[in-house]
């Protein structure tokens, strides 16, 4: 027992470092360390077969990954700060989700899952996973530029991450069921469950924060608060990520005591989890994939649509405010990160053994195309667009 938790140990130490190394890599290159991450786990996983981790543990630490994910997304969403771009990027949230709900999901049930039983809702739920943009990502890729662009794809990356990761386990019980009204009214108390156990924590956990701050311990009641929260709605059969996007979007509207000091903190611990899922998922996903013409023919298709998807959300969404060239890049910025990450390593587990692994494969490749055509298109905008300017 000891010597296996030793290895364990050593494997979680040397995956940290590896995660380390390539985030630096990555900022040298100033492009998204989820790409380097990916590889870098991808070439682990091909050519050594010496990180073997238990279930139960990937299963926790890809729940924890998503807790906090999705609570340093909405702690960001603060309303006086997204008020004056509130407009445009909500617009741009709800334009990229229909349209790819829409194309998305024609184009993944083409080239996908036709030939598979429950297909369309299969697509259904791969879409949905596509429907967000990282925020992080954004924000490395496009550390350079300035303006409105680039301010409205950074707020709308945070409004989309909580709808992308609350879609998927809508679709996923109406996957697992009949759909009748029984799922319905199913769904709609995960809703209510998951927004009333949110709010309960958050009022709880806040108002005692107000009060009462101590450096060490104030830090940990936060991430703590979070991880309850998602338990408690779990529990009580709702919704926990629902759960923990309402104690998140709580915190960054409240006066809390030394709120900056709190915030630094769970973006550490939300490090440390980024970087062993990426690796991870590029041991466990990445280097188990059988590359051949059809994996990566399937793929790109679904990319394609994706692109297709988020071009018209862009044109709808901006025609009137924006110029060819700036629809342009944002119809094509659309990087995923930690959101998706997290999904794939939940999805990966027993627990949902219904997903096929071409689903996961293709959202693997999906992720590191996404991140891969984000940093051309960034750099194409610095050198053509922003550096013309007069």
């Amino acid at each position: 027992m000891a010597l296996e938790a030793t290895v364990i140990l050593t494997q979680l130490a040397v995956l940290l470092l590896c995660g380390i190394l390539g985030t630096i890599l990555a900022h040298k290159l100033r492009i998204s360390n989820v790409l380097i991450l990916l590889l870098l786990g991808t070439i682990i996983g091909v050519h050594s077969q010496l990180f073997i981790i238990s279930q139960t543990f990937l299963i926790a630490l890809g729940i924890t990954a998503l807790v906090m994910v999705v609570f340093e997304g909405t702690m960001n969403f603060s309303l006086r700060q997204l008020e004056a771009y509130s407009g445009p990027a909500f617009s741009m949230t709800m334009w990229y989700l229909f349209t790819t709900l829409i194309i998305v999901t024609a184009g993944a049930y083409y080239f996908v899952f036709s030939s598979f039983e429950g297909g369309l809702i299969l697509a259904l739920i791969l879409a949905s996973t596509l429907a967000g943009t990282d925020a992080s990502s954004v924000l490395l890729i496009l550390s350079n530029g300035t303006g409105k662009v680039v301010r409205t794809l950074s707020i709308e990356a945070i409004l989309n991450t909580p709808v992308m990761v609350l879609l998927p386990f809508i679709f996923l019980q109406l996957f697992a069921e009949t759909i009748g009204i029984q799922q319905f009214i199913a769904i709609i108390t995960q809703i209510v469950v998951g927004v009333g156990s949110g709010v309960l924590v958050g009022l709880i956990l806040f108002k005692a924060l107000r009060s009462f701050y101590a450096k060490d311990l104030s830090s940990v009641s936060v991430v703590t608060g979070a991880l309850i929260s998602y338990l408690l709605a779990e529990n009580l059969s709702g919704n926990g990520v629902l759960a923990v996007a309402t104690v998140g979007i709580i915190f960054g509207n409240v006066t809390i005591k030394k709120k900056e000091e709190l915030h630094t903190f769970s973006f550490s611990l939300s490090t440390i989890l980024e970087m062993l899922v990426f690796l991870l998922i590029g041991i466990m996903i990445g280097g188990n994939i059988v590359y051949t013409k059809e994996i990566f023919i399937i793929s790109a298709g679904v990319f394609v649509s994706s692109l297709i998807a988020r071009f018209i959300a862009a044109y709808m969404t901006f025609k009137n405010d924006y110029t060819f060239k700036q629809i342009f890049f944002t119809g094509i910025t659309m990087p995923r990160g930690i959101a998706v990450a997290a999904l794939i390593f939940i999805f990966s587990s027993d627990l949902y053994s219904e997903i096929p692994e071409v689903f996961l494969n293709v959202l693997f490749l999906v992720t590191i195309y996404s991140i891969i055509v984000a940093t051309i298109s960034a750099l194409w905008w610095d050198r053509y667009v922003l550096t013309t300017k007069k």
